[in-house]
């Protein structure tokens, strides 16, 4: 299921997967001139949002050896110097969009979906399989749906409770 949105949903993700140098930096000198900072302190401090603040300590805690650490809730700065990474960085983004074309072009394909794969995956015996909706010109489940099955359905699901007991669903008797 893809849609014309998947696109810039995706360059989102992708163009916002790592936080701005200039937030790594304000973020380690807020640390260096503290005893530890939670990312409750660090939000206040910096003027930014959580979910710009998370990436920073996500992204520095990774690195060996790290300019950051944890204890407990606090984040601390350690005595490691850090540059920012950007060919790494840059490295990550362009392999993330190089498979999101990939994806693309098993969407696209007119060509067996099983011998798309196998050829993405280096798989010497690569060949049609015969059941893919492309094999078979048509979809593998048919799409159409009787109207009477959907309003009972719907009922069903207005007028049933399900009890969760221990984090289990038990179906009604």
């Amino acid at each position: 299921m893809s849609g014309r949105e998947d696109e810039e949903i995706h360059a989102y993700f992708r163009e916002t997967a790592f936080p701005e140098e200039k937030d790594v930096i304000s973020a380690l000198e807020a640390l260096e001139e503290s005893d530890g900072m939670s990312v409750v302190e660090l939000e206040g401090v910096l003027n930014l949002r959580r979910s710009q603040i998370d990436k920073v300590p996500k992204l520095l805690s990774i690195e060996n050896p790290a300019p950051v650490i944890k204890h407990r809730s606090l984040w601390q700065r350690t005595a490691v110097p850090y540059k920012m990474d950007r060919e790494r960085i840059d490295h990550l983004t362009h392999q993330r969009r190089a498979e999101w074309q990939e994806i693309q072009e098993y969407i696209q394909t007119d060509d067996c979906l099983m011998a798309y794969l196998r050829d993405a995956l280096d798989d010497p015996l690569s060949e049609s399989c015969g059941k893919c909706a492309n094999c078979l010109g048509r979809p593998v489940v048919d799409p159409r749906v009787d109207a009477k099955l959907v309003v009972s359905a719907k009922r069903f699901l207005r007028t049933s409770e399900f009890p969760l007991l221990e984090g289990v669903a038990k179906a009604p008797p």
